[in-house]
């Protein structure tokens, strides 16, 4: 974004990925084959940071400090998409009441001040906030996963557990006793455990455990794997060409002016003002007249 703020990471940053090699390999129907893993690992990365350099901000969830000066009003919007949970508002130094500030639009990061944003020249104001999504790269299954009835919680002894907030949900899916899959609304959460509202199962065992925590609309994650086809089936292919017949599939045609309107209508409720001169040049950015 344009404004003159200064971001600082209060907590590393988990998955980045805004989908996983398993769901690219099934998109481009490469089924068990694993020679192009490492060139589709490649292709997903540059396709986050394209889906997310088309929105104006970044998707995934960190906790950060962003530094700015006040330019007065009530309204302020922050960097970092969308805004998820308030944690501390300090002006010259001095936390401020969090009750004088509220989020009024999480999705387009817009901070209110009930006494106003006050107008420095320096950047005297510091907000410290959850923001962002968890994606599907933070989606974990592992062998080392337990369930205890006593405290209805979920465990990971190695502390891998992404940046969930309270009332937000973790899926628990294969590998889990009957009883405990399914939706668990958390209570709380620290990187190794994780307490939920529904009574649980004790559950030990070594069985590899699945844990779906992403909540990234389906559409930015749609995008994302259009771009990596995109790059996957034009990788031979003169740039001038806009659609070709795909691998192995000689009656079905790639159409990259109609995948290119698909990202254009995935990102359309989620672009930034400021980002959608950019949105607009899709076409060009990829070759196309």
């Amino acid at each position: 974004m344009a404004r003159n703020h200064t971001l600082e990471f209060l907590s590393a940053p988990g998955g980045m990925a805004l989908s996983t090699l398993a769901a690219v390999k099934e998109e481009i129907n490469l089924g068990l084959d694993t020679s192009n893993d490492a060139f589709l690992t490649r292709l997903l990365q540059k396709a986050s940071g394209e889906v997310e350099g088309q929105l104006g901000y970044s998707l995934y969830r960190s906790l950060v400090r962003e530094s700015f000066a006040g330019a007065g009003g009530t309204e302020l919007q922050l960097d970092r998409l969308p805004v998820r949970l308030l944690s501390e508002v300090k002006y010259l130094g001095v936390a401020q009441t969090l009750a004088s500030f509220d989020i009024l639009s999480p999705e387009r990061g817009v901070l209110v001040a009930v006494g106003g944003w006050t107008a420095t020249v320096r950047r005297d104001w510091a907000v410290s906030f959850t923001g962002g999504w968890l994606l599907p790269s933070d989606d974990r299954a592992d062998a080392g996963f337990t369930a205890a009835a006593v405290d209805k919680s979920f465990n990971d002894s190695a502390g891998r557990f992404p940046l969930l907030l309270p009332g937000e949900w973790v899926r628990a899916g294969d590998g889990w006793v009957a009883g405990n899959q399914g939706l668990h609304r958390v209570v709380t959460r620290t990187a190794s455990k994780i307490i939920v509202e529904t009574t649980l199962v004790d559950d030990v065992t070594a069985n590899v455990k699945a844990l779906g925590f992403s909540n990234l609309p389906a559409p930015l994650e749609r995008a994302c794997l259009e771009y990596v086809k995109i790059r996957f089936h034009g990788r031979d292919r003169d740039p001038a060409l806009k659609s070709g017949v795909l691998e192995g599939f000689v009656d079905e045609t790639f159409d990259v002016d109609a995948a290119l309107k698909r990202i254009k209508a995935d990102l359309a409720p989620f672009v930034l003002a400021e980002a959608e001169e950019v949105v607009e040049k899709l076409p060009a950015l990829f070759g196309m007249p």
